[in-house]
């Protein structure tokens, strides 16, 4: 049978949690995959909680620093001198001169069955952030699990999220030249529509339509970039998709899953009517993507020409059409594009010589070919 700690240890590489297991003295037995992510750097397995040699393991990564660690250990340190048969001048002899005040004045005090504190981190965007620690003692040592220190309700809004479309996100965090299929869209006739419905009610279709416009983006492997009113833009970076023609066809196939999912969400608004969506998609070979992190926000980007092609191609997609270009059709095989049931008979048309095209689109990318799908 499994001693305490072998039980612990097991049940908590499970749960993916961040988490750090010590034995009876202090010592580091385990460090979770989610907690050596955190850190940055190969845990020090067998240091003692306060020594020199696990401090600089978890500060060598760059996210957590001397002070923030010292503050934090500080207050472990009644706990270490409880526990230890050597009490305070055994753990002073192992500790980092850095809790050597703590240790001179703390007082011993027994572990309680759970106990919190708070410890600072450097983000890979360089912000700090607060997390919180919660310790409790098992057989034969104590487990200490990392957690965001934010409360229930958003937490609970945390849980919301599609955990492989965070884990692309997380990917992506650093811009880099990242080829990809992009896609743009927004509701027709948006402003008629906005005047007709009440305010709340256009709200409420505004942001069900989104909540299935988004949906489909996550099923297919893209990348929800920015909301702007009724209109949204999505990234398909070939490296996550499996190639330059996987991304192209996600793209695609988003887009044309958009009218039904939008008829659907629109419909159970009361008095929208016939809601369509306008779409372009397009290939970046060579945008800049990458994440913007502030206080208020976290989203995905994607600069360069191509991007403002894109934008241009779905202004030019009226009528809730799909409007595709030229090098993106191209990155997909010919038994792809039969599977799809494209006419490959369909001419190709410059920008310019779209019907309904806006003087932007005329201007900033007349020759681009493009072509309903």
């Amino acid at each position: 049978m499994k001693d305490g700690l072998a039980q612990a240890i097991e049940i908590i590489d499970e749960s993916r949690v961040a988490a750090h297991v010590y034995d009876g003295s202090w010592r580091l037995a385990h460090a979770t995959a989610a907690q050596r992510v955190n850190v940055g750097t190969e845990p020090a397995i067998g240091a003692h909680v306060l020594s020199t040699e696990f401090t600089d393991a978890m500060t060598a990564g760059g996210t957590v620093s001397r002070e923030d660690v010292a503050v934090y250990g500080s207050q472990v340190v009644p706990f270490a001198i409880a526990d230890d048969p050597g009490g305070r001048e055994a753990v002073r002899a192992v500790a980092d001169p850095i809790y050597h005040p703590a240790i001179d004045s703390a007082e011993p005090r027994p572990m309680p069955v759970v106990w919190t504190a708070v410890l600072q981190v450097r983000t890979r965007a360089g912000q700090r952030v607060p997390l919180r620690s919660l310790i409790f003692p098992v057989a034969g040592g104590a487990v200490e699990i990392w957690l965001p220190d934010l409360g229930g309700d958003l937490l609970a809004m945390l849980t919301l999220a599609d955990i492989g479309h965070l884990e692309r996100l997380a990917a992506v965090t650093k811009s880099a030249r990242r080829p990809s299929a992009i896609l743009f869209a927004d509701l027709e006739a948006s402003t008629p529509l906005a005047r007709r419905l009440s305010t709340e009610s256009y709200f409420r279709l505004v942001r069900r339509v989104m909540r299935a416009v988004d949906d489909l983006v996550v099923r297919h492997g893209g990348l929800v970039g920015r909301h702007v009113g009724d209109g949204l833009t999505a990234f398909y970076p070939a490296e996550l998709c499996g190639g330059e023609e996987a991304a192209a066809l996600a793209a695609l196939r988003t887009a044309r899953d958009l009218p039904p999912a939008v008829v659907a969400a629109a419909a159970t608004v009361p008095n929208a009517g016939d809601v369509r969506i306008n779409a372009g998609v397009h290939w970046g070979a060579t945008v800049r993507l990458g994440a913007i992190m502030t206080a208020a926000r976290f989203e995905v980007t994607a600069l360069g020409e191509e991007v403002n092609e894109a934008a241009r191609i779905e202004a030019c997609a009226t009528d809730g059409r799909i409007l595709a270009s030229k090098a993106l059709l191209e990155r997909l095989d010919d038994a792809t594009v039969a599977q799809l049931g494209l006419d490959l008979e369909v001419p190709y048309e410059p920008l310019a010589d779209v019907a309904g095209a806006p003087d932007k689109a005329r201007r900033d990318a007349p020759t681009l070919a493009v072509r309903p799908v």
